[in-house]
């Protein structure tokens, strides 16, 4: 975010000086036009905590990359506020920002960690978000909510994280510090994930790992060091989808490059009909495969450090035995 600023604070002040000189940014755009704009470029990031909230709310996971960039921006283009509790009572005035919460609270992922009664289903809610179960006064308010129609489903579990960072009693103080660090665990594996040379961070089972990597996460977790941890679970990510893609297997050949050198001569057998044989000059020797209707490569054995044997100065047919061949070849 400083970056971002800083980088605001520059481009506002370059296209000062350009309407100061009587000049332009070449589009027509004045001072405020573009600092509006790179506003509104910037405002996306502002975002990530929102939608960290949003994966361990519904989820119990970190993000995905691609889900983190994308939910930024749909809550960018809507104006949705930052702060949890505001966007929490913004569900119930913004269509857009509820329909974008109860795809969350719809999705399948999340159905199969809250479920049943409404009871069991703010229980699960609990364990998953606050790592304990409701207390009998939290349980009975909750639960009552949903019955009684106050409360929808699909907007229980945003509801739920948003009462335990407001909630100031010794209970609340404990829950929001489990939130809270589970939000910077999370922000710190997307980001570790994003920077890994493979995405390993894909599929039910890299989210299982994930989501009880942040059960781990507690009220008194050392952010600083907790990333050990997520390091090395990203890196077992990434070593379970290279072994896959390695197991996967590989037919291993020769590879058909055209344009093998200049064709200098073709050469037929004159004891056996069909058998014909072709010379480049740097690009080998070949035989016509008649079955297969293709040029079967005779030089393709060859070193790197022979690549001067491709040139076939001269080819002869043995006269009693067409499957045998005399090369003259070397051009360096």
């Amino acid at each position: 975010m400083k970056k971002s600023v800083i980088i605001l604070w520059l481009i506002v002040l370059f296209t000062g000086l350009l309407a100061a000189c009587n000049g332009d940014s070449g589009n027509g755009r004045t001072a405020g036009t573009t600092s509006r704009l790179l506003a509104s470029t910037t405002v996306a990031a502002d975002y990530q905590a929102t939608v960290q909230e949003l994966y361990i709310a519904y989820f119990g996971r970190p993000a995905d990359t691609g889900g983190l960039a994308n939910f930024q921006a749909q809550l960018a283009a809507m104006a949705a506020p930052t702060d949890i509790q505001l966007l929490d009572k913004a569900y119930h005035s913004n269509p857009a920002l509820k329909a974008l919460v109860d795809s969350f609270g719809a999705s399948l992922e999340s159905a199969a960690l809250y479920s049943g009664d409404d009871t069991a289903f703010v229980t699960a809610i609990y364990n998953n978000v606050l790592n304990r179960a409701p207390d009998p006064d939290g349980l009975s308010y909750w639960a009552g909510a949903i019955s009684n129609g106050v409360l929808t489903r699909a907007n229980a579990s945003l509801s739920i994280m948003a009462g335990a960072l407001a909630n100031n009693t010794a209970q609340g103080k404990l829950d929001g510090a489990i939130v809270t660090n589970k939000i910077s665990v999370a922000g710190n594996f997307t980001a570790t994930v994003n920077a890994a040379p493979v995405n390993g961070f894909s599929g039910n089972a890299a989210a299982a790992q994930a989501r009880a990597m942040l059960s781990m996460v507690t009220a008194t977790t050392d952010i600083e060091a907790f990333q050990s941890t997520v390091t090395a679970l990203v890196s077992k990510l990434v070593d379970t989808v290279t072994a896959t893609q390695n197991s996967a297997g590989y037919t291993w050949g020769n590879v058909a490059i055209g344009g093998g050198g200049f064709v200098s001569a073709i050469i037929p057998s004159k004891s056996e009909q069909g058998m014909v044989y072709a010379r480049t000059d740097v690009g080998g020797a070949y035989r016509w495969d008649k079955a297969n209707a293709r040029w079967v490569a005779l030089l393709d054995w060859v070193a790197e450090d022979q690549v001067g044997f491709l040139g076939a100065e001269s080819l002869a047919i043995d006269p009693k035995n067409a499957a045998n061949i005399y090369i003259l070849a070397g051009i360096s």
